[in-house]
C-alpha cells in the first residue's frame, strides 16, 4: 500500500498538520481493536477522524502527565521547608544532653527525617525530569576517584551492619563527562537498594567495578544479595513498582530516579539478576579524555 499523507485541517480550514499514513494509521487502528483485513476498501474519512481522535487522546494524556508532575514538585517543595525544621531540632536535641532511652527514641525519628528527605528529593527529581528542568552541571570527572570517595563514605554506615565493599579496577583512571553530584547520587542510591538485600552480619558483600571501552565509561555495582526473578527484570526502573514480598518500606522512587539520572547523561544502565546469585548494575556514561576541560550547565 502506498504511504498517503492525510493533513488535518480544522473546522475554519486551517492546516492542523499531518495527520500521518494510511499505514501508520492502519497499525493504531489494529491497536484499538479494529479488524482491518487484507485487501478490503479502507474508508479515508474514518481513517483520519480516528487518527484525529487518538491524536487528541494523545495531546489529553500528555497534558495529565504535565499535570502529574507540577503536583508532585510542588507538593516536594511544601513539604521540603518544615522537613530542615524539623531536622535542625532533631540534631539539636540528639546531641543535647538527654538520657539514653530518649536518644533513642530521637535516633528514630531523625532517621526516619532523613527518609522523607530522600522520598521528597526523589520527586522533585521525577518532576523536574519529566517537565524537562532537571540542571546537569557537566565536567569532567574520574570515576575511579568519585568512586573511591562514595565507597569509603558508605563504608561508615555499612561496617555497622557487616556488609563490606569493594572498589575495583584494571586502569588508573576512567574519564567521562558528567555531573559529579548526581552519579555520587546514583552511586548511593544504587548502594542503599544493595544493601536492603545483601546477608547482613560480615556475609553482606558489595563491589564497584569501574572499567571503560574506548567511547564509555563503565561502572558496575555488584552485590551477593536474594537477586531478583527474570520476570521482574522489565520493570524494574518504573517508578514505585514493588516486587512482590519485598516489604522494605521503601517507596520503589530510588532505581527510577537512579535510571532517570543516568539518562539524563545520555547514558543507560542495565541489570542482570539471578535469584539467591546476587544483582549487578551496569552504568554507562560518555567517556571523555583526561586533560580536556568539560564544564557545561544543561
Amino acid at each position: 500500500m502506498a504511504a498517503t499523507h492525510f493533513a488535518n485541517t480544522s473546522d475554519e480550514g486551517r492546516d492542523e498538520g499531518v495527520v500521518g499514513s494510511v499505514q501508520q494509521i492502519e497499525h493504531m487502528a489494529r491497536a484499538h481493536g479494529d479488524v482491518l483485513l487484507h485487501g478490503t476498501q479502507l474508508n479515508s474519512d474514518e481513517l483520519v477522524r480516528t487518527a484525529v481522535e487518538l491524536a487528541q487522546l494523545a495531546d489529553y494524556l500528555a497534558q495529565v502527565s504535565a499535570a502529574r508532575s507540577e503536583f508532585l514538585s510542588k507538593v516536594a517543595h511544601e513539604l521540603r521547608t518544615p522537613l530542615t525544621i524539623v531536622k535542625g531540632w532533631m540534631s539539636m536535641l540528639r546531641y543535647g544532653d538527654l538520657p539514653p532511652d530518649q536518644v533513642r527514641v530521637v535516633e528514630v525519628v531523625d532517621t526516619q527525617i532523613d527518609d522523607l528527605t530522600r522520598l521528597v528529593g526523589d520527586l522533585l527529581d521525577l518532576s523536574r525530569r519529566e517537565s524537562d528542568t532537571l540542571d546537569l552541571r557537566l565536567e569532567q570527572v574520574d570515576l575511579i576517584d568519585l568512586v573511591g570517595q562514595v565507597a569509603e563514605h558508605q563504608r561508615e554506615l555499612t561496617e555497622i551492619q557487616g556488609i563490606s565493599i569493594a572498589v575495583r579496577s584494571r586502569l588508573e583512571a576512567v574519564y567521562a563527562c558528567a555531573d559529579r553530584g548526581r552519579i555520587a547520587q546514583v552511586l548511593n542510591n544504587l548502594i542503599a537498594n544493595a544493601c536492603r538485600y545483601v546477608p547482613q552480619l560480615a556475609d553482606g558483600r558489595i563491589e564497584l567495578i569501574v572499567g571503560a571501552t574506548e567511547s564509555a565509561a563503565q561502572i558496575t555495582v555488584r552485590d551477593n544479595g536474594i537477586g531478583i526473578a527474570a520476570e521482574h527484570l522489565p520493570r524494574i526502573f518504573e517508578p514505585f513498582y514493588q516486587i512482590d514480598g519485598r516489604k522494605r518500606g521503601k517507596s520503589g522512587l530510588g532505581l527510577a530516579v537512579t535510571n532517570e539520572l543516568v539518562r539524563a547523561h545520555g547514558g543507560s544502565i542495565t541489570v542482570d539478576s539471578e535469584v539467591g546469585r546476587g544483582t549487578s548494575f551496569h552504568i554507562w556514561l560518555r567517556r571523555s579524555q583526561p586533560g580536556v576541560k568539560v564544564v557545561e550547565v544543561v
